[in-house]
């Protein structure tokens, strides 16, 4: 049986692979997903984070930093975007940083450790956590954690 991949690789080969032809199978497996997401959600979203991840370099973006923000318990979102993005002013984010990751870095912090730390020391054991942390290597850590734990 042929794989998909491989059936892309030899129309690449042989020159037939042209922007309009991938634009084609694009709206195929479109079209397969949404059967896909009827059927098997919790498939259909691992697949939808992972081409997410793929796509924008394991950061996020608005529409997947309010889902998860709004999943997180006991209190969702307890700072803002803007009450974020002026909190955290001086702390110095790797490059490629979005305030959606921000968003949801922070406030991951905020519903684990409110009424434990005050919000002063919650914004900066997060920012150590998942902004300034040696040991870890590559992009999205805030990113790559979430998608192992949703």
């Amino acid at each position: 049986m042929i794989r998909y991949k491989e059936m892309i690789e030899e129309a690449k080969k042989k020159g037939l692979a042209s922007e309009k032809a991938m634009w084609e199978s694009v709206d195929d497996l479109d079209d397969m997903l949404c059967d896909m997401k009827r059927e098997h959600p919790d498939k259909y979203w691992k697949f939808i984070r992972k081409q997410h991840g793929i796509m924008y370099g394991n950061h996020y973006d608005e529409q997947f930093a309010r889902w998860d923000v709004e999943q997180m318990k006991p209190l969702g979102a307890y700072w803002t975007p803007a009450q974020i993005e002026e909190a955290t002013k001086s702390q110095p984010h790797p490059a490629g940083t979005t305030v959606w990751d921000k968003y949801v870095a922070y406030n991951a912090f905020a519903n684990d450790l409110h009424g434990v730390l005050p919000d002063d020391h919650i914004l900066k054991a997060a920012h150590a956590f998942w902004f300034a942390d040696k040991d870890w290597v590559g992009e999205g850590k805030i990113w790559r954690y979430m998608c192992i734990n949703r």
